[in-house]
């Protein structure tokens, strides 16, 4: 009797695909370097969403919120409602400093 494979979960694939290439990129593409928060009307906010700290980060936000999850991340400073954390900027910023080489 012949046994007939069922073809794998495309979502399953793309999600393991999308692991292993933010996975390559954060080993070969250098962090860029963290900016210190200036003074006056260019200081960084006080507050940073996910959206800004994936992008920050180069990864997804699922990624960042399993991180959060392995306690690889800070959990968020606040709530502004329950889809709205917010992080506080230098806690994002003094994450990159222990991440640097």
């Amino acid at each position: 009797m012949t046994r007939v494979r069922e073809p794998p979960d495309p979502d399953a694939l793309r999600h393991a695909l999308s692991v292993v290439a933010e996975a390559i990129v954060a080993a070969l593409v250098p962090a860029p370097a963290v900016p210190e928060p200036a003074s006056g009307h260019d200081a960084l906010p006080e507050y940073v969403t996910s959206k800004e700290i994936a992008a920050r980060a180069r990864v997804n936000k699922t990624t960042l919120y399993r991180w959060i999850e392995a306690g690889k991340f800070p959990r968020p400073a606040i709530s502004l409602g329950s889809q709205q954390p917010r992080w506080r900027t230098s806690d994002v910023l003094q994450w990159e400093r222990e991440r640097q080489p």
